[in-house]
């Protein structure tokens, strides 16, 4: 495969606030997506993973790589952090 770039990443979740976390491989530029606490990013987020891109974790296969795929599939942001904190629960 050839990707454009390679992301960490690592996802943080609580009940009223969650944050998305992205490390650039080659450059070290951090990226960051926030709900909750007067935050809403879910269009830049979308709009983010939309280049072709790897995205690399520590526990991706079973957590951030499904909370990912949750949030990405919501058409808004709102109410996101406590929908994300329930599924982490399950």
């Amino acid at each position: 495969m050839n990707y454009q770039k390679i992301y960490f990443y690592d996802v943080e979740s609580f009940s009223s606030f969650t944050c998305f976390t992205f490390l650039e491989k080659s450059s070290r530029e951090i990226l960051q997506f926030k709900f909750g606490c007067g935050y809403n990013e879910l269009e830049s987020l979308k709009s983010f993973t939309e280049d072709r891109a790897l995205y690399v974790g520590f526990n991706s296969i079973s957590y951030d790589d499904p909370v990912l795929r949750f949030v990405l599939s919501q058409k808004t942001g709102v109410g996101i952090s406590k929908k994300v904190f329930d599924l982490s629960k399950r």
